[in-house]
């Protein structure tokens, strides 16, 4: 977001094709902000594809 007027500046699609849920999510600083959840078979994180080990695995992601 637009410090100054709000508008959306950056998004990026995560999850793959399953269920994917996100329990969390905070600002880190002034620059970054922490999401958490989990994610049962891929999640995509821009260009970086992770693959569940079980039913279901947590994730924590950083962007700045």
């Amino acid at each position: 977001m637009d410090r100054g007027n709000g508008s959306s500046v950056w998004g990026v699609s995560v999850g793959g094709f399953s269920h994917d849920i996100g329990y969390g999510i905070t600002s880190v600083g002034l620059d970054r902000v922490a999401a958490t959840g989990y994610f049962e078979s891929t999640a995509t994180f821009g260009d970086i594809v992770i693959t569940s080990k079980g039913n279901r695995d947590a994730f924590i992601a950083m962007v700045s």
